[in-house]
């Protein structure tokens, strides 16, 4: 339910202020309790092909992005407008390496050994925090 206030007359008297206010003030109330229903939207998986010996991934595209590799290429980021969680899928046609910002921060401290074989796929989750992507990965993912 959304609130809209009605029209006051330039020649309302004291009276129908107060009267309009008591009615406004109820619909505020009512709006308050029963809020507009929303529509989620999760967004859409950005598609990428890195089938050259670099490709650059835009988060401003798209908090989820694939690559699928069908040459080994280097990865680079252009940064999100702000801090975020994004996902990364990364998906192989071939026996093909990522290989991934040396800035990225990994659970650990040590990037993973990707799957990087035909038909295998690997899943990065990350918190941008404006500065650094901190990442963790679930490998073949099946």
């Amino acid at each position: 339910m959304r609130y809209t206030p009605d029209y006051i007359p330039n020649d309302a008297d004291a009276r129908f202020l107060v009267e309009y206010l008591t009615r406004e003030l109820n619909k505020i109330s009512q709006t308050l309790d029963h809020p507009e229903a929303t529509v989620i939207n999760y967004g859409r998986e950005v598609q990428n092909v890195a089938s050259t010996a670099a490709t650059t991934v835009n988060w401003k595209r798209g908090q989820k992005q694939r690559i699928t590799f069908s040459a080994s290429s280097t990865i680079s980021f252009a940064p999100p407008e702000g801090v975020c969680n994004l996902m990364l899928v990364l998906a192989y046609t071939g026996s093909y390496t990522p290989t991934l910002p040396s800035s990225m921060l990994w659970t650990g401290g040590t990037e993973p050994t990707w799957s990087a074989a035909n038909g295998k796929v690997d899943v990065i989750a990350m918190y941008y925090d404006g500065t650094s992507y901190h990442a963790t990965a679930s490998l073949d993912s099946k």
